[in-house]
């Protein structure tokens, strides 16, 4: 799969934090020396740390990202997920 087209997903599912964390280990070259396990791992701690943020909602189609819109203007209330 492309680069940018797996983003795009990502940003599509609302998994922004696994999007920030993937763009982090590309510019990491140490990542490079971790298993595909390990960086999966991180990829899935980010998204779960981002998730438990009090009033953080997904990135907005503008491209506003989460953490932005947690110290802006759009607080949303946490709902939670049933999946």
């Amino acid at each position: 799969m492309l680069n940018e087209p797996m983003m795009e997903k990502l940003f599509a599912m609302r998994l922004t934090g696994m999007s920030e964390a993937l763009k982090a280990q590309e510019q990491d070259p140490a990542a490079a020396e971790l298993s595909f396990h390990e960086r999966l791992a991180m990829l899935v701690d980010q998204q779960m740390e981002l998730a438990r943020e009090p009033g953080v909602r997904p990135a907005s189609e503008d491209g506003e990202t989460a953490r932005q819109c947690l110290h802006g203007r759009d607080r949303l209330p946490r709902v939670a997920w049933s999946g």
